[in-house]
Formats: structure tokens, sequence, C-alpha cells
């Protein structure tokens, strides 16, 4: 029993030490000088494409296409996880089906809230009960205004 428990905690000790090596050797060698620390502004400065930045360099983008990929992997885990009751249905039984039930059930109610909250929409009667015409626009103007902020202080 103890054996078997043993791999799980080599596992547990692999998992910690690993990623904290990642971070600790490149720390450590630079103290020791092998690897170079020579900051300049140059070095630290936003790099697009060889062009100077135009206005602000995190640009605030719309939630929804996150929201929406995000959707996506969960219906993939979702599959992922009906696959096996769709395989194994005579064999589970009962059991199988009772689960499969709860597990269809809570993912409907989820679904419905989403529905009701209408989080689930991509359209421009959404846009306005968020209050934004058009997220277009909003892009363009913080362009807009960040060119003639620029424009001012180079004059």
């Amino acid at each position: 029993m103890l054996s078997q428990w043993g791999f799980i905690g080599i596992y547990a000790v692999l998992a910690v030490l690993i990623p904290a090596s990642m971070l600790l050797i490149p720390f450590a060698l630079t103290f020791v000088k092998v690897k170079p620390n020579k900051p300049n502004p140059v070095k630290q400065s936003t790099y697009e494409c060889g062009l100077e930045t135009i206005g602000e360099t995190w640009v605030q983008f719309n939630f929804r296409y996150l929201y929406f990929a995000i959707m996506f992997v969960l219906f993939d885990v979702i599959t992922v996880f009906l696959f096996p009751f769709a395989v194994f249905a005579r064999q589970l039984g009962w059991y199988g089906l009772v689960a499969l039930l709860a597990f269809m059930s809570i993912l409907l109610v989820g679904f419905a809230y989403a529905w009701k909250k209408k989080a689930l929409q991509w359209s421009e009667e959404r846009m306005r009960a968020d209050g934004v015409e058009s997220y277009d626009d909003i892009d363009e103007d913080e362009e807009a205004t960040a060119v003639e902020e620029r424009t001012k202080v180079a004059v």
C-alpha cells in the first residue's frame, strides 16, 4: 500500500522541484555573473514589429472573446466526460444512468442560468444593454486621442 503512494509522493516532489529549479537557476546564475544583467531603456521598451507604439501598450479588449473561448473548453471537457458513459453504458447499468442524469442536470441548470442572464448573446442589443454603441468606435477614438496627444508633445 505504501509503495503505491510512494510513486505519487515522488511525482509530487518532482512537480514542485522542476518548476522551482527553472525559476531559481537563472536567478542564481545572475549572482555568479554567468548570466549578463545589463538593463537599458531599449530593452525595456515595448516592441511591435519594429514600430513605435501608438497610444497605450495595454489595450482593453472585448471580454466576450475570452468568455467564448472558456465556453468552448468547457463543452470540450463535457464531451470528454460523456464519452465513457456512451462506451460503457451497458456495463454501468442503472448507476451509470443516474450518474449521467445528475451530470446532465447540473449542466442544464448552468446553461439555463447563462441563457436567462443573456450571457451567450453576441449582438448589438447586448452591447446596448452594456452601455456601448460599438466596440470598434471605442478603439478608433482612443487611438485618435493618443495620436493627437503624441503630436502635441512632438510640436
